[in-house]
């Protein structure tokens, strides 16, 4: 066949092809999905029926263009029909338009309670909105007819977890994960709900159950390094961490867990390399900041903490307890360093924060005996320690028999104290 002869066959079939495309019903090119032939059909035609509104409006939101599916609908005069109404809804959900949207689904709701997606987006723009209370209502109702429906059960955990009502969300993300137990998705969010309600073993056989499944999963093991370091089972958040860190997670939760766990276990030099990673991702984590300043403090130069511990109290006023730590810690690197002048300050802050506290009288007064020779200061301090005492202290119990070994030693350096500067002034 001579290539002219070619492209007039093609020619003559593509000819054939679109005239039969204009005498096609559009109802059939929608079932075929021939979204673009319809717009090219119908976006010209001065008047639409019904149907062909209906097909032009989905078939301008299929090919993503909802805005335009919205226009036609909006000019028309069909918009009261229903099958155009709950097209409409939908088209104002999708463009975000709730307000709009809102009336619509409802009255789609009052009508046909059954229709399934009108009743979800009737859910979600509760859920938009916070009316969380009114979304749990809708999804009970339907809950009670559909148990085992995955978006009802995952829609109220979410609202659930919105309103700060863990256990009922427990219980849909727990009925859940017996269903998909192999969903990870679902897995997680159970996880961290055991977690923060202090289930801890239930949040590990959670993330167990995934490991199994998926050895090297790294979110797993964070989420079960993390549960590890809530019940201050250091050496085994460590030994998870450190797996997930092999697989290359040196995310900032990673380095920190790692930073403090190692802290816990007395080994300084790894603590102050892990929290120095996680402080080059937030360098503005008060937690990161004192256990960097802690660590370090324990180190050979213990100077170097200072700044840490310092940016610590600068980021945030945390409560009394952690800034008794935080000056306590000061005070110590200020001792070792030799400056007993910043450690005694340092002390005295720290026993403000916890008066209850009265061992740093001690510590006063010994920094004021042994290091700074000031025997009238110290004396002044060792007899706040013993006047700040309970009256009667139990031998039997093992801090009050701690508190009485101290007592004693106090009683000792006073009298010692008041012997030499007896002899002193007889000389």
């Amino acid at each position: 066949m001579k290539p002219s002869v070619i492209t007039f066959v093609v020619f003559i079939t593509f000819l054939i092809q679109s005239t039969l495309s204009q005498n096609t019903p559009t109802d059939k090119l929608l079932i075929s999905e021939e979204y673009s032939l319809i717009i090219a059909k119908l976006k010209d035609k001065p008047v639409l029926t019904q149907n062909e509104l209906f097909n032009l409006s989905f078939s301008y939101k299929q090919t993503g263009h909802p805005m335009k599916a919205v226009n036609v609908i909006e000019n028309s005069l069909y918009r009261d029909n229903s099958k155009i109404k709950k097209l409409l809804s939908a088209l104002y959900f999708e463009t975000g338009n709730y307000d709009k949207a809102l009336p619509l689904i409802k009255d789609i709701y009052v009508k046909d309670p059954d229709d399934y997606r009108n009743f979800i987006r009737y859910v979600d723009i509760f859920t938009f909105y916070k009316e969380y209370d009114n979304a749990i209502s809708l999804l009970n109702e339907r809950f009670k007819k559909d148990t085992t429906n995955f978006e009802i059960n995952k829609r109220l955990g979410n609202n659930y977890i919105k309103i700060d009502s863990l256990n009922p969300a427990i219980r849909h993300y727990d009925l859940l994960f017996r269903l998909y137990p192999k969903n990870q998705v679902v897995a997680s969010k159970l996880a961290i709900l055991y977690m923060n309600t202090k289930k801890y073993r239930e949040s590990l056989n959670v993330c167990d159950t995934i490991l199994k499944l998926s050895p090297d999963n790294k979110k797993f093991l964070v989420l079960k390094g993390n549960v590890y370091f809530k019940v201050n089972q250091y050496r085994n958040a460590i030994i998870v961490m450190k797996k997930a860190e092999n697989l290359g997670d040196n995310s900032f939760t990673v380095q920190k867990i790692l930073g403090i766990s190692y802290y816990k276990k007395g080994d300084y030099i790894e603590a102050a390399h892990y929290l120095k990673e996680a402080i080059e991702w937030q360098p503005n984590d008060p937690i990161v900041n004192y256990y960097l300043g802690a660590s370090l403090g324990m180190l050979q130069v213990p100077t170097d903490g200072l700044h840490y511990l310092e940016e610590a109290v600068n980021l945030l006023r945390p409560p009394s307890g952690v800034m008794e730590k935080i000056h306590s810690g000061m005070a110590n690197i200020y001792f070792k360093s030799g400056d007993f002048v910043q450690a005694i300050e340092n002390y005295k802050k720290a026993l403000k924060f916890n008066p209850e506290s009265v061992e740093y009288y001690l510590h006063i007064a010994s920094v004021y005996d042994q290091s700074l020779k000031n025997s009238k200061k110290a004396l002044k301090y060792y007899e706040k320690f013993i006047a700040s005492l309970p009256e009667k202290l139990d031998p039997k119990k093992g801090k009050e028999r701690y508190a009485i070994n101290l007592k004693n030693y106090a009683e000792r350096r006073i009298t010692k104290i008041k012997e030499e500067n007896f002899f002193n002034n007889v000389k």
